[in-house]
């Protein structure tokens, strides 16, 4: 049986950089734009589509934005600096507390009070605390703000305060990208999408453009490899930059490993037992991805209209 971290031993074969270089080349093209807006995280995700519209355009026509808050690490904004280096783009640094500021329960916020040496371990424990109890995790809940459980309201508040950061960055992404007439590239994955890992209408699911979007996250790793991605953002452990303390796999409750080889199978409409099987991963762990999969399906979907929903689908029909 092989190892429950393994993929399947026919998982796609590591990716080509060269179709997603000329597909952003022409999509530019297409739109007759001089260039592209992204945002420059520090991350592995926004490095690589760093990386490689810097290699479809020239570094110079790459508009990479940081827009750290008070409560991003430096060593992202170190990282995010050296990828730019690698990429030859000079990146323009545009903190968005100002912007934050100007709303007024941000101001009162609790979290915002947190010192930074306190933050990151009270809000694992509270995370850790709430999936005990509640038998679901913050992010699960957080698909549908109307999930039943306990602390509610405190849920709710933390939700609205820390999604509030990446629709900021959304807005200042495209404001600056309209002042130059420039398209806004975005940096989501498949395995983010799929699960609903990313805050609706925010900077990791507004965009123009998403080369990444076909790729798991274990193959955008693969990817940063055949890319100047600086090796320390490759290994490092991949986080929303929203909630000091909190990584992508702690909130996920998985690694991406395991997560991607059980959706590369789901894709390929392999049943859950047999997922099990080949892969060595518990049934129960397989399930809970298959739900999560389930539940991130409204996070995908457009605005609901009387035409595509259910049951006005169902009243047309009537009528």
């Amino acid at each position: 049986m092989p190892r429950p971290t393994e993929r399947p031993e026919d998982a796609a074969a590591e990716p080509d950089p060269a179709p997603l270089i000329s597909f952003i080349r022409e999509f530019t093209r297409e739109r007759s734009a001089p260039g592209l807006v992204l945002g420059l995280s520090g991350g592995l995700d926004s490095a690589v589509l760093c990386s490689l519209a810097a290699r479809a355009l020239g570094g110079g026509h790459v508009h990479a934005l940081m827009l750290p808050d008070r409560t991003t690490p430096a060593e992202s904004l170190r990282h995010a600096r050296a990828c730019a280096d690698a990429c030859g783009v000079d990146p323009v640094l545009q903190p968005i507390d100002p912007v934050l500021l100007a709303f007024k329960d941000w101001r009162r916020s609790w979290m915002r009070r947190l010192p930074r040496f306190l933050a990151a371990p009270l809000l694992r424990a509270g995370y850790r605390h709430y999936t005990k109890k509640a038998g679901h995790s913050p992010y699960e809940a957080g698909m549908n703000p109307s999930t039943p459980g306990p602390y509610r309201r405190m849920r709710l508040s933390a939700e609205a305060y820390y999604r509030l950061k990446h629709r900021v960055r959304a807005v200042m992404l495209y404001e600056y990208a309209e002042r130059r007439g420039l398209p806004v590239a975005g940096a989501a994955n498949r395995t983010e999408w799929m699960t609903g890992f990313f805050v609706r209408y925010g900077c990791d699911h507004l965009a123009d453009v998403m080369p990444l979007l076909h790729l798991y996250k274990t193959g955008v790793r693969q990817l940063a490899r055949r890319l100047p991605v600086p090796r320390e953002v490759i290994d490092m452990a991949p986080s929303p930059d929203l909630m000091p303390g909190i990584t992508d796999e702690y909130a996920l409750g998985i690694t991406y490993s395991r997560l991607d080889a059980v959706l590369e199978l789901l894709d390929r409409r392999e049943s859950p037992a047999d997922i099990s099987r080949r892969t060595g991963i518990p049934g129960e762990e397989v399930e809970r991805v298959i739900k999560l999969r389930e539940r991130a399906e409204a996070m995908r979907s457009t605005a609901a209209t009387v035409h595509n929903s259910r049951k006005g689908a169902q009243r047309d029909t009537e009528e």
